[in-house]
């Protein structure tokens, strides 16, 4: 006899397997995942500057696995990149535009769910600060 079919996934283990192991294998991820924004630390989700660039971190969590973190900003440069990291991490030196910078931090589990975070940092530049 043999196997008359198709084969999705393979595993190898150097242990035997609990049956919570096996039903944890076959079982879907029904959460998504989990994000927060660590630092830097505004007051109601706002973070004020004098710095042309902002680096942000936090921590992503799921029951099963976090695949990425990624961020968007429409005003900033670059406008998008990946956080270095997944379960604690960090988007380093993103440029900000002058005034009002709403940046969105993804993260991404392994079935594809998503959850998402948002900081606003409003930048205040020296030279347009003095003009004021």
């Amino acid at each position: 006899n043999f196997f008359n079919g198709r084969i999705d996934t393979v595993y190898a283990f150097n242990r035997k397997l609990s049956q919570a192991d096996i039903q944890g294998l076959t079982t879907a991820n029904p959460s998504p995942p989990s994000i927060s924004i660590v630092s830097p630390i505004g007051t109601g989700g706002v973070y004020n500057t004098s710095v042309g660039s902002v680096t942000v971190s936090g921590t992503a969590g799921d029951n099963v696995q976090v695949t990425g973190v990624t961020w968007f900003c429409g005003t900033c440069t670059p406008t998008s990149g990946t956080a270095q990291g997944t379960t604690t991490w960090s988007a380093v030196n993103i440029g900000l535009g002058v005034g009002s910078n709403s940046l969105i931090f993804t993260a991404t589990d392994n079935e594809g769910q998503i959850t998402q975070a948002q900081i606003t940092v409003v930048y205040t530049s020296v030279q347009s600060a003095n003009l004021l």
